[in-house]
């Protein structure tokens, strides 16, 4: 367990100074909110429909971002090293494979969780700001996140850090991750638009659960 945190430090500190990367890491995970608090200054609905609006519009965003917040470092930890020639020396080390998979993947689940909570953090501050929620739906809020969203970055991190295992360069690894951001974009606009068609098995699906689990409180708001 130690040298896996070793590894899953190292891996961070690396990241972390490229100051260009770090930054991009902030921007894309507090786009969603600045999107909201947009829609949120152009919309003179009432405060019920507002919240429902501004909660929904959040959900896709949170989902993609719990997907994709760990995607930048699982590509350069990966195909990144391949390319740059040090990861065959990597595998030579002592280290068992294991412990180096296992680092590097906990390396990229803290930046994914932590895209994740800034994400999160922002679009609470925004719908407190422009429509003040409840008490229970903001409970509703915290087990969503916690039991749909968080498994999901945990889930999103290995994905990505899989495709990247399997890449051979950071532009085919970068190709391949662009297809897979698809996935939840594409489910959680379809969840979020056509709420009824999902019938009653959307709670097969962890990707529909945790779109489903957010715009429940809109539901209960509207």
């Amino acid at each position: 367990m130690r040298a896996t945190l070793i590894v899953a430090g190292q891996e961070l500190r690396h990241h972390f100074r490229d100051t260009r990367a770090l930054a991009s890491n902030v921007l894309y995970a507090a786009m969603g909110p600045g999107i909201v608090l947009l829609v949120s200054l152009s919309n003179a609905g009432a405060g019920s429909r507002r919240a429902a609006l501004l909660l929904s519009m959040a959900s896709v965003f949170a989902l993609v971002t719990a997907v994709s917040g760990g995607m930048s470092l699982a590509m350069d930890t990966m195909a990144g090293e391949r390319e740059r020639r040090s990861l065959v020396p990597l595998l030579l080390t002592p280290v068992s494979r294991l412990h180096l998979v296992m680092g590097k993947w906990i390396a990229v689940c803290v930046l994914g969780l932590g895209a994740l909570f800034v994400t999160v953090g922002g679009f609470l501050a925004v719908v407190w700001w422009q429509a003040p929620i409840g008490w229970v739906v903001l409970a509703q809020l915290g087990v969503w996140v916690l039991l749909g969203l968080v498994p999901l970055a945990l889930s999103g991190s290995a994905l990505h850090l899989l495709l990247a295992a399997r890449s051979r360069t950071s532009q085919e690894a970068h190709g391949w991750h662009s297809i897979a951001m698809f996935v939840p974009m594409l489910a959680g606009m379809f969840l979020v638009f056509f709420p009824a068609w999902i019938g009653q098995w959307w709670f097969l699906a962890p990707l529909s659960t945790s779109t489903r689990l957010g715009s429940a409180p809109c539901a209960a708001r509207a």
